[in-house]
């Protein structure tokens, strides 16, 4: 696959996404729907910010390095979209079981930071 027929996937099945997510949000009844609504809920929201800071964060970096390997940019913006994602699921989740502090926030973020090192430091070593 091109790596421009991978962008024009990335971005209808993004544009798709945020559909579906809106549909959801004003569609279905969380109360009424049960946790089966709440995960479409969820799900289309992860998917759809996914697409979102993948596509966000490609861009970002093939403009502040245009000589890089695009390959190489996509890999390095689709992980770090799952984190960026995962930190905007895991703070909704706990925002909605009245969980939510600022140290919760900041204990996440620094266990994705430490992550994400680990990450760049293990491909550095190959």
């Amino acid at each position: 696959m091109s790596l421009k027929s991978l962008l024009a996937t990335l971005w209808a099945c993004t544009l798709l996404l945020w559909l579906t997510w809106s549909l959801v949000l004003f569609k279905i009844d969380p109360i009424e729907g049960g946790f089966l609504a709440i995960s479409f809920f969820y799900s289309s929201l992860v998917l759809a910010l996914l697409g979102t800071f993948v596509l966000a964060g490609y861009y970002l970096r093939r403009y502040r390095q245009p000589e890089a390997l695009p390959y190489r940019l996509v890999v390095i913006s689709l992980r770090q979209g799952w984190w960026f994602s995962l930190v905007v699921l895991i703070t909704l989740i706990l925002q909605s079981q009245n969980w939510l502090t600022w140290w919760n926030v900041a204990l996440l973020i620094l266990a994705l930071g430490i992550l994400e090192f680990f990450f760049i430091s293990f491909k550095g070593e190959n």
